[in-house]
């Protein structure tokens, strides 16, 4: 956990660094943009509020994922998001019995699932902060966990999500995000403490970095998207 949460620390901060060493190219964001498309790497121990650590079917094990992202502005207020992932819960079964040999189970477990919703990103301007949004954003969500052991139940659920996040344009090619994700999937109950970081580096295409700071469980995630509202709509909204 403690390495883990290190390497949420060096990832944005190389990410900062490095980013600012590299020249403005393309479009220079006034302000956050919600229509992309993005792909990140991610390592959790928690995903979607789905602990292994805290099962008596799972018992270990941390995630190992894939994360497909995209988003639209519908208006300067109003977005759509979306997320489908993949991947292993490695190790997922290491203190669990398999029911036929007697022996404990060290077998990977399939994890994928998906999220769909709907936010809201008004802007602090009238408080000052011109640059700045509180992002607010709901979400159903469903997920599907392998169970390691030969015929075990998998754990399948949904439910929803909420998202609070504040969020700012720091200058013309970084935004940064810090915030709450709180996921109710049937029996499982969570909150997570983020914070990311997206970093334009050429016509639209960001280096991003996130991760769980401030909780019992630790994760980042670190990829690319690319925000191209501007190319489609001569702006980030689909509707002006």
């Amino acid at each position: 956990m403690a390495s883990r949460f290190m390497g949420t620390g060096i990832a944005l901060a190389a990410l900062a660094v490095s980013g600012l060493a590299l020249p403005a190219v393309g479009f220079a964001a006034e302000k956050p943009r919600y229509t992309n498309f993005g792909i990140t790497y991610e390592e959790t121990d928690i995903k979607l509020g789905v602990d292994p650590s805290d099962s008596d079917a799972f018992n270990n094990g941390d995630f190992y994922l894939w994360n497909l992202q995209a988003g639209l502005a519908i208006t300067d207020l109003i977005h759509v998001a979306g997320e489908y992932f993949a991947g292993d819960c490695n190790s997922c079964g290491t203190n669990s019995v398999d029911p036929v040999t007697g022996k404990k189970n060290t077998s990977d477990g399939d994890f994928d699932g998906y999220t769909v919703g709907v936010g809201v990103n008004p802007s602090l301007g009238f408080i000052g902060w011109d640059n700045a949004q509180l992002m607010l954003r709901v979400s159903y969500a469903d997920v599907t966990l392998d169970n390691p052991s030969p015929g075990g139940k998998d754990l399948d659920g949904d439910g929803y999500t909420v998202d609070t996040y504040l969020r700012a344009q720091i200058n013309e090619q970084a935004d940064i995000y810090a915030g709450t994700e709180y996921q109710d999937l049937d029996d499982v109950e969570n909150m997570d403490v983020v914070i990311g970081l997206n970093y334009e580096i050429w016509e639209g295409v960001a280096l991003t970095a996130s991760g769980n700071i401030f909780n019992n469980a630790s994760g980042f995630d670190i990829g690319v998207r690319w925000f191209f509202g501007d190319r489609l709509f001569d702006g980030d909204s689909l509707l002006k």
